[in-house]
């Protein structure tokens, strides 16, 4: 309690075996046309195209809004740039949904680095008006230009280019339709709907046509005339449109499965069916576009679909596979029957009955009238006659909504929902994939007893339904999980608010999205209320049909996920008696059966089954993985109790994790950390290894070297000269010269007068160097005389130039220390990338405990060599340089002009044999292909990556050339405001076949790490929480900045 925590601004997430996985910059998450956008993954997957050395993703304004621009640098063998364009775009399509493929591209030399080395995303070029506008290639005469007037009038566009896509320029399924039944009009062409999808570029979708051969209160609910056209209710018409972009589809198939034991009267069970089918239009109804229309064909009498069959000494396993083969096989909605029946003879009194029926025809209420009916009717009873028919339903509705309710509703939807539909992201393992498909799996989740009867008064305590309660509960576990407030679930409506309805088979059921705006703060209570005003006013408006609302509103489209809601809740009751019946001779019993189809990402399904609560999670299998799927279910039974015991808890404290992931956050994943004594100052820890190597050389830079007795000895005297001009404990002094050995003696000198560092590099702007002295406060600066002129004005700062230092007029021996461990060694300013640079305050003792709590790991000793290759105002520096030289290493200085040419900088590496090589991900990229390339040997035993986020697949080029040995690559996490580092993890070639993108590893020894949401609660594994950090690491704070 009460320990300082450091709010890092970076997303991370745990890995089911503890370790951490760095997800990206907050900053770096951008929002694009209503999709949050991760722009790190939109690089990583650039990076490992074909020809593609480099690449960053910004997000820029264009004449449209927001749009993604990338910015390349292609390898020498890259091919000319517009075509090697649409090749990377093609590629990209290829694995991400739509909204993640720049609009813009730009072709660069290179990418702009900062002094850090990192990529300078605000010296990114802007994209100019005229960079936006789009080439128009003329279409060809003929078809291909009329072809294009139909885009033209569909798309509401002055003009379309011959090499333009389709969805690119604004298209989406409903648009596809459109053009389809205009090609059919106008040109007298017949093609699927799936023909625009699989040919959307202009030109190949023309060639594809000329391949093909020409060839407010509603009235009561009563029967219509017969004879009359079939009309599609606005549900009907929305499957048919679904169904021919994916005729093969097993999606919207409806299936049950019952198990008959005794004896079975084959005829009687034919007779029942056959009787079904002639009572229910829908079972005997085909369909048809009729140019713009779609409308069903209604027939006097259609054959049944059964089919028998018998297992010899069937397994349990046998049988769920002819089950599940059934189910997966799809309609043909223009030739029926929409009903099929699958009698398997499993023993001699045995069976198992397989219905499975389209949902054009029916869905999960017409089910259980379907097995209800069948039991009459295989008893020999008679049926009463249907009022109405499913397509005098069809025309009601139509008719109701088109005399003004519908327009009425639709205004209010559009209130309740308003324009913003984010969809909603939860953690995976799995990459979602740019055309998601229909593969899914079921989890069924047991609710004990005595939790569904607490939840059930619960409910009745608070007046509200168990739906709601439910609802509720779902939708704060996908709050948690998602860290998004505004959280919306389709909910499935039975649409049978006529009496006439409550008997057919039908499709019937509407969704609707009930979206809640939730914030941690306030308590599950009122949350609960919430739910209970929207499923209110929800009911009040269940007439619009959910095909009319998303026309409307006109969400993002995308293939890889479904419109307004990605996740689904469907509560139900059973209806009238349960599918277990006795009949003489015959008992049927329902039969659960393996899901191998998901329509959403995810759906929960509850069921009251009497005093029984029963649920399960549908998911699709390339969005999640069942392991995820698992844990997700225990949270959300784990959020149940705690609101059962807790209904006035805020809702970010809600009891979410289980003892055992309580257990590993603390204690496994978080392990008790270890306190580093006390040490000594930076330049006593230097001091002591210049008498034990006194003659070792310490430090070069091109033609200079010092040994570590002469570099003691200049630090010495220069430190006296320091101490006459006040320098002491706390004192801040300005330090700026270029990339040499007077680098280096300057610090050491600094430290050694009790003061502290102030790095001003000579390449920083002159408005952020300016910044920095002014706000550091230094009141004496060291630098060269040649620097001068180049250096910001300074107001009331003494200048020392180090050329004018008589250094034989001081003593070269040991200075009196007047330094505490806990003073402060160096004054670093942040990148001010969130608003104006900010200086943070380091001690000695936060950098000898990193060298102390490292040791182990890395064994750095005499025999290393070092490059001193960052700038030393990037806090980098701080390890190669304390590194190298508290530990009795060898440090080189790498000049400027050599760290930004890769090639020269490798011939370093080899000619000075560096064993210890520290690089940001974005630089080593550079040095790789040479790396690989060269015959040269290198003598690193490790290679330490850190100051931004390493893609691991970048490094498959490394471990193909020189596998895992002797050279050891390291990841490491850290912050400025942490000291350098605060992870480890080192890598192997077998991390490259691994999910993680960006493993970061373990916490220090000392440090301490924790994944909070936004409400500074921990969050469950594998969701994406902000990292903080605590520990002998953390800075002192910034210089005045007291409340930061």
């Amino acid at each position: 309690a009460g320990e300082r925590l450091y709010r890092t601004g970076d997303l991370a997430r745990r890995r089911p075996d503890g370790q951490l996985e760095y997800v990206g910059r907050i900053d770096q998450q951008v929002k694009v046309r209503g999709f949050r956008i991760e722009l790190g993954e939109i690089e990583s997957r650039l990076r490992d195209l074909a020809g593609v050395r480099e690449a960053a993703v910004v997000v820029q304004d264009s004449p449209t809004g927001k749009a993604l621009v990338a910015f390349v640098v292609a390898d020498d063998e890259a091919s000319a740039w517009s075509e090697w364009r649409e090749t990377l775009k093609a590629a990209l399509k290829a694995q991400l949904p739509d909204y993640m493929v720049p609009l813009h591209w730009v072709q660069l030399q290179s990418l702009p680095l900062n002094a850090n080395g990192k990529i300078d995303r605000k010296a990114l070029p802007q994209a100019q008006a005229a960079d936006w506008q789009r080439e128009v290639i003329a279409p060809h005469a003929g078809i291909e230009s009329r072809i294009a007037a139909i885009w033209q009038e569909v798309l509401k566009l002055e003009a379309v280019s011959r090499d333009d896509n389709f969805f690119e320029l604004g298209g989406h399924s409903l648009l596809v339709a459109q053009v389809v039944s205009r090609v059919r009009q106008q040109l007298g062409i017949e093609l699927a709907l799936s023909s625009l999808f699989e040919s959307s570029v202009l030109s190949d979708f023309a060639a594809r046509c000329a391949s093909q051969p020409h060839t407010l209160s509603q009235p009561p609910l009563r029967p219509r005339a017969p004879g009359q056209p079939g009309v599609l209710s606005y549900a009907q018409q929305r499957q048919w449109l679904l169904w021919q972009l994916d005729p093969h589809s097993a999606a919207y198939n409806i299936p049950a499965a019952l198990r008959l034991k005794g004896s079975l009267d084959r005829e009687a069970l034919l007779r029942s069916f056959n009787a079904l089918q002639q009572r229910h239009e829908t079972l005997r109804t085909t369909f048809v576009q009729d140019g713009d229309q779609a409308r069903g064909v209604l027939h006097a009498h259609l054959p049944l679909a059964l089919r028998e069959l018998t297992l010899d000494q069937p397994s349990a396993a046998q049988i769920d596979t002819q089950v599940a083969e059934e189910m997966r096989q799809p309609f043909d909605l223009r030739t029926g029957p929409l009903l099929r029946v699958l009698l398997l003879k499993v023993a001699a009194d045995e069976h198992v009955l397989v219905l499975t029926v389209h949902h054009i025809a029916a869905d999960g209420w017409s089910m259980q009238v379907m097995v209800d009916e069948f039991c009459e009717l295989y008893l020999g009873h008679e049926l009463p006659p249907l009022a109405v028919s499913y397509s005098d339903y069809a025309v009601w509705q139509r008719d109701g909504l088109q005399a003004g309710e519908g327009e009425r509703q639709l205004n209010a939807w559009r209130e309740q929902l308003g324009s913003q539909h984010a969809p909603l992201e939860l953690p995976s393992e799995l990459v979602r994939p740019a055309i998601r498909s229909e593969r899914g799996a079921r989890l069924e989740v047991a609710i004990e007893p005595a939790l569904a009867g607490a939840l059930r008064q619960l409910a009745q305590q608070h007046n509200v339904t168990l739906f709601m309660l439910l609802l509720a509960s779902y939708q704060t576990l996908l709050h948690r999980y998602s860290g998004q407030s505004a959280i919306s679930v389709g909910v499935p409506n039975a649409g049978r608010g006529q009496l006439e309805t409550e008997g057919l088979i039908g499709f019937f059921i509407n969704t609707q999205v009930l979206r809640s705006e939730i914030d941690g703060q306030q308590t599950f209570a009122s949350l609960l209320q919430q739910v209970k005003r929207n499923a209110l006013w929800a009911q009040a408006h269940q007439d619009l049909p959910f095909e009319q609302l998303v026309d409307a509103l006109q969400p993002q489209r995308s293939l890889s996920h479904s419109p307004l809601f990605q996740v689904l809740f469907n509560h139900q009751r059973q209806i009238g008696e349960s599918v277990e019946r006795q009949l003489p001779g015959l008992s049927i019993e329902r039969m659960d059966w393996q899901q191998h189809t998901a329509q959403f990402d995810l759906a929960l399904d509850t069921e009251e089954q009497g005093e029984r609560l029963h649920a399960s999670l549908t998911y699709a299998c390339d969005v999640y993985d069942a392991a995820t799927i698992e844990r997700l279910a225990g949270h959300w039974l784990n959020l149940l109790r705690a609101v059962v015991q807790a209904p006035q808890q805020r809702i970010a404290e809600l009891a979410m994790l289980g003892p055992d992931e309580q257990q590993a956050l603390l204690t496994q994943w978080n392990p008790q950390v270890e306190v580093q004594p006390a040490g000594p100052t930076l330049h006593q820890l230097f001091e002591a290894q210049a008498a034990l190597q006194p003659h070792a050389l310490a430090l070069r830079c091109g033609d200079d070297s010092l040994t570590y007795a002469a570099l003691n000895a200049q630090a010495n005297r220069l430190a006296r000269k320091l101490r006459e001009r006040g320098v002491g404990p706390e004192v801040r002094v300005g330090i700026a010269t270029e990339r040499a050995v007077a680098l280096v003696v300057g610090v050491l000198a600094i430290l050694k007068a009790g003061g502290a560092y102030v790095p001003l590099d000579p390449q920083y702007p002159a408005e952020r160097l300016s910044y920095m002295i002014e706000d550091s406060g230094i009141q004496l600066l060291l630098t060269q005389e040649h620097l001068l002129e180049n250096l910001p004005p300074r107001v009331g700062v003494q200048a020392l130039c180090l050329e004018h230092v008589q250094w034989e007029a001081f003593s070269a021996d040991n200075l009196l220390n007047l330094t505490q461990p806990d003073n402060l060694a160096y004054v670093i300013y942040t990148s001010g990338s969130t608003g104006r640079p900010k200086g943070a305050l380091l001690s000695h003792a936060n950098v000898s405990r990193l060298l102390s709590a490292t040791a182990d790991e890395f064994a750095f000793g005499p025999s290393d060599v070092w490059t001193l290759f960052h700038s030393y105002a990037f806090d980098f520096s701080v390890w190669e340089l304390f590194g190298a030289l508290c530990t009795g290493g060898r440090l080189v200085i790498v000049p400027y002009f050599i760290s930004r040419e890769p090639q020269a900088f490798h011939q370093l590496l080899c000619d000075e044999q560096v064993t210890v090589l520290n690089q940001t991900p974005t630089a080593f990229r550079q040095l790789l292909p040479i790396a690989c390339n060269s015959p040269q040997t290198l003598a690193l035993r490790w290679v330490i990556f850190g100051g931004e986020a390493l893609d691991v697949a970048s490094l498959r080029p490394w471990y193909a050339r020189f596998g895992d040995a002797p050279t050891t690559l390291v990841n490491m996490y850290g912050i400025t405001e942490t000291t350098v580092h605060v992870t480890w993890r080192a890598l192997s070639s077998q991390d490259l076949d691994a999910k993680v993108q960006s493993p970061i590893g373990r916490p220090i020894s000392d440090l301490s790490w924790y994944l909070l949401d936004s409400q500074l609660q921990p969050v469950a594994p594998g969701c994406a929480g902000e990292l903080y950090i605590a520990g002998a690491g953390l800075a002192r704070g910034y210089h005045g900045r007291a409340g930061l």
